[in-house]
Parts: C-alpha cells; sequence; structure tokens
C-alpha cells in the first residue's frame, strides 16, 4: 500500500465519504426496542362510561389475557375513587398490568404474542386501548409527560375544527404502516343537565338567586356536613338527595324551594332545566387548545414513520391555521442527538488540540482526525446487518470506537517519530511503527470484541439496551484497524510526497 500510496489514499478517502452516506440509510429511534417481558395495557371506554360497566369491559380484557398460554399474571385497575383529588384516571379509563411467562417457556415471539391478543381485545365494542411496556412507560412520561412512544398534537382555537382534524391525521395515521392502538384524544360530549334560574319567575316569589343554588347544589351534589367518630375512627356525613330525586331533569325540577312566605316553589317554576351535552375535556398546552393523537411502534424505526406521516399530512392539506408537533419518544430522540452532535463537535475540538499538543504539526494532526471517520464504515454496515438503527445506545458507540481510532492512530504516529529520532527515512520509519505495532493493536482489538461477544448474542431482559453499543464497537474497531494499519501509513506517505514537491518547487 506504500508503493501504491497515491491510489490507496485516494480510495481510503473515497470509502469514507460514501460511509457518510451510509449514515442516512439507518432508522432513527430514541431507545432501541426492549422485551421486558410484561405490558401495561391502557384501555378507554366512551366518556359517558360508568365504573360498572368500565369494570366489565376490563373484565373481558382480563379473560382474553389469561386464555393465552403466553401470559403469567395479570392485575387490573378500573377508574379512581368518585370524590379522588389530583387522580390522572377518570372513571372511564382502566390500566391492566400483564406478566408474560418467562422466555424459555414462551410458545410464540412477543411480537406475534401481542398481535394475538390485541386482535381479540379489538373486537371488544366501545373500547380503545394502548399497549406499552412498565420501564418504557416511565421513561416516557417522566420525559415527556406522555406515556405513548409516538404523539402527535394539534394545536388551534376552535374546538369543533380542531376535532375534525384531529380524526383526520388520526385516518392518517391508522393507514401508516408500523403503527398500532391509534387513538386520539377523547373530546367526545358528554351528557351534562343545564339548570338556568328565571330571575323575574325567582323575584316573584321572592326567592333569592343564591338560594336557588344552594338547594341545587346540595341536593344534586351534595356536601359533608360533620363527622363521626366510631371507635377511634372519623367518618365524614355528606347529605344529598336521594337518587329518585336527582337521577333525571323531571326529578331535579320537583325539588322543593323555600320562599319567604314559607310556600314550597318547585324548582322547575322558576328555572329552565334541559339536558345538553358539553365537552368531555378542553386539553391546553402552552395557553392553546390541543388535541393529540397517541400510537405505538410496532415496525419500522422512528424517523421513518414520522417523515411518512408528515408527508401524508402535507399533502392531505391539514388546514393552515392549525400547527402541528410531534412528540412522544420523537421528541427525545431529537433533544439527545443534537446533545450527542453538540458533545462530539466539542469532543473533536479537544481531541484536536490534545493531539496538536503531542505532535506539534498541523498536518499530522488533520491526517489523523480525517482518517478517524473510517470507524463509521464498520460501525453502520454493522448496524445494517444486524437490522439495528441509530439510537442513543448506538450514538455513544460511535463516539467511543472514534475515540478508539484517534488513539491507535495518535500511538503509530508516535511510533514512527521515535524511529524518525533514531535516523530512519521516513518511508521506512512508517513501515517499523506499522509492523511492530501490529501485534499489540490485534491484541487489543480482539480482547475487545471479544468481551462484547457474549453482549451481542445475549437474550435476557434488558440487553436489547446495550447491544447497538456492541455492534457498533465490534464493526468500527475491525474498519478502523485496517484504515490505522493499512490507510494511514499510505496517506501519510502520500502526504508527505505533497510536502516534499511543493519544497522542491
Amino acid at each position: 500500500v506504500i508503493r501504491n500510496r497515491m491510489a490507496v489514499s485516494v480510495a481510503g478517502n473515497v470509502i469514507m465519504v460514501a460511509s457518510l452516506f451510509l449514515l442516512l440509510i439507518p432508522g432513527r429511534d430514541f431507545m432501541p426496542k426492549m422485551d421486558e417481558g410484561a405490558w401495561v395495557i391502557s384501555t378507554a371506554a366512551s366518556p359517558e362510561t360508568s365504573l360498572e360497566e368500565n369494570d366489565r369491559i376490563t373484565s373481558m380484557i382480563e379473560q382474553i389475557l389469561m386464555s393465552n398460554p403466553n401470559v403469567e399474571k395479570v392485575i387490573r385497575r378500573n377508574g379512581r375513587s368518585e370524590r379522588a383529588i389530583g387522580c390522572v384516571l377518570p372513571v372511564n379509563s382502566g390500566e391492566i398490568i400483564v406478566n408474560l411467562v418467562p422466555r424459555g417457556r414462551r410458545t410464540a415471539s412477543v411480537d406475534v404474542i401481542k398481535k394475538e391478543v390485541r386482535d381479540r381485545i379489538e373486537k371488544i365494542p366501545g373500547v380503545a386501548v394502548a399497549f406499552t411496556q412498565p420501564l418504557q412507560l416511565k421513561i416516557d412520561e417522566s420525559m415527556e409527560g406522555t406515556p405513548a412512544p409516538l404523539q402527535v398534537k394539534i394545536f388551534g382555537n376552535d374546538p369543533a375544527e380542531l376535532q375534525s382534524e384531529g380524526v383526520k391525521l388520526r385516518n392518517i395515521m391508522r393507514e401508516t404502516a408500523g403503527l398500532a392502538d391509534v387513538n386520539l384524544n377523547q373530546a367526545a360530549g358528554i351528557p351534562q343537565l343545564q339548570i338556568r334560574i328565571d330571575r323575574e319567575a325567582a323575584a316573584s316569589y321572592g326567592i333569592s338567586v343564591g338560594n336557588i343554588s344552594e338547594v341545587i347544589r346540595l341536593a344534586a351534589g351534595g356536601e359533608e356536613v360533620t363527622r363521626v367518630w366510631v371507635d377511634q375512627r372519623s367518618y365524614g356525613v355528606f347529605v344529598r338527595a336521594e337518587a329518585e330525586q336527582r337521577n333525571d331533569a323531571e326529578a331535579i325540577g320537583r325539588l322543593l324551594i323555600d320562599a319567604p312566605d314559607g310556600r314550597k316553589i318547585p324548582l322547575s317554576q322558576v328555572a329552565d332545566i334541559e339536558l345538553t351535552e358539553g365537552p368531555n375535556v378542553i386539553w391546553r398546552e402552552a395557553m392553546s387548545r390541543m388535541t393529540n393523537i397517541n400510537a405505538s411502534i410496532e415496525k419500522g424505526s422512528l424517523s421513518g414513520i414520522v417523515s411518512e406521516i408528515a408527508e401524508k399530512i402535507r399533502d392531505a392539506g391539514i388546514a393552515k391555521n392549525f400547527r402541528v408537533v410531534f412528540a412522544g419518544q420523537y421528541e427525545n430522540q431529537q433533544r439527545a442527538m443534537k446533545a450527542l452532535g453538540y458533545a462530539s463537535v466539542l469532543a473533536l475540538i479537544a481531541v484536536f488540540a490534545i493531539i496538536y499538543l503531542v505532535l506539534g504539526t498541523l498536518s499530522e494532526s488533520l491526517i489523523i482526525l480525517l482518517t478517524a471517520p473510517s470507524a463509521l464504515i464498520g460501525g453502520i454496515i454493522s448496524l445494517l446487518l444486524f437490522g439495528e438503527t441509530i439510537n442513543v445506545s448506538s450514538g455513544v458507540g460511535f463516539i467511543a470506537v472514534f475515540g478508539i481510532a484517534i488513539e491507535n492512530s495518535l500511538v503509530l504516529f508516535s511510533q514512527t517519530r521515535e524511529f524518525l529520532e533514531k535516523g530512519y527515512e521516513k518511508n521506512e520509519a512508517i513501515k517499523l511503527a506499522s509492523t511492530d505495532r501490529l501485534r499489540p493493536k490485534l491484541m487489543t482489538v480482539l480482547c475487545t470484541v471479544l468481551a462484547l461477544i457474549p453482549i451481542l448474542f445475549a437474550n435476557s431482559a434488558g440487553s436489547e439496551i446495550e447491544k447497538p453499543l456492541a455492534i457498533v464497537l465490534t464493526g468500527g474497531l475491525a474498519t478502523s484497524t485496517l484504515f490505522t494499519l493499512l490507510i494511514l501509513p499510505a496517506f501519510y506517505m502520500a502526504v508527505e510526497d505533497l510536502k516534499n514537491k511543493r519544497r522542491a518547487k
């Protein structure tokens, strides 16, 4: 390679530049896909669903789960206390924790098991479900406030139009390959009883608006009026009208209001009572009305799916006065990759400064930096062979192998300096340095690769997080070692030839 150094240098640089374009091929995710051996299934029935009906629906889901031989345990929670404060789950929601049998006893892969269960659950009318995993759920909720791996938010002013655009986007996402459990935030109307006090009629009886409101509040809503101690325990005494007096509009209309002259006036004579429909919930973020669509990612990469949805949104012509934002893991992935990018740039500057201080020449420092990306070639090819994506784990692997490549190059040049100081010519010095460092470099690489093999083929819980890092390190070390031993010496001598020609001129 030293005899053909110019051709080898050109070929090596062409390969490195081409490898940078390979970075566009793998998909991009925030974290590697994991199999935690457990699921968290969130359920949501229609907004007006009672706690009893919600319990019946989730009980059916529980039976479906327990009938699967790959499910070991199911824990179910429905709704909340009627007067709970600060509780996230409404009455029509539920949460089911599913523990799968150990991997060695499963009759199918986790994806096949999930598809079988999901297909059966989707046949239950009136309920939407979303699958996630316990650790993944905690990470997503703590970092982004949503349990969904992918969340698409739509911001606008008009609630009706916002809901309409949300339905359009939900349909787009349901047609996108790789997505599952696509659900639009429930903003459907719920029944409400509206009571409008007729002030003129109330004044004719001498009844104040405050008195009427107080009767309605106590009779329909109720109030804790006192507390009673029994056997060292305190119990609240809650007072409100009996169920038959507040279950419908007619019953509430028959509530009696005390007039100043002692007469009992039915509520219907001093108020208009009608059953209407009101909003179930109004979501806001950053002072703007919002609705969102949540989805799970079953196949494909996060970045590829988001790009496809964004293209379909443009083709569908979502109204211009609405703003669409991709959140969930996608936002975390963008933030993490940006942080890794900044860290890489700062690391390059610091490394270049250190190399320059050690070698003292600008040309040799630049040669090391220019050939260091050779580590990317093997890392990218390995990711493609193993079907992995570029994520936080593999990103850390790229940074690590990049540092190892620079270290090996620096050692080679330091060894070359030693031979030059002993009186060898540059051509002979780089040859001796390359052959002299061959065994230590191969030993270092083999030790690292052999140590990574158990991680590459591990199948235990949590091994998916470390696997992309090991894949990148193994492939990157292979190519960076070849480049350091072969391409770098040729590139070094080619640069020296150009410097000599320039000095001769």
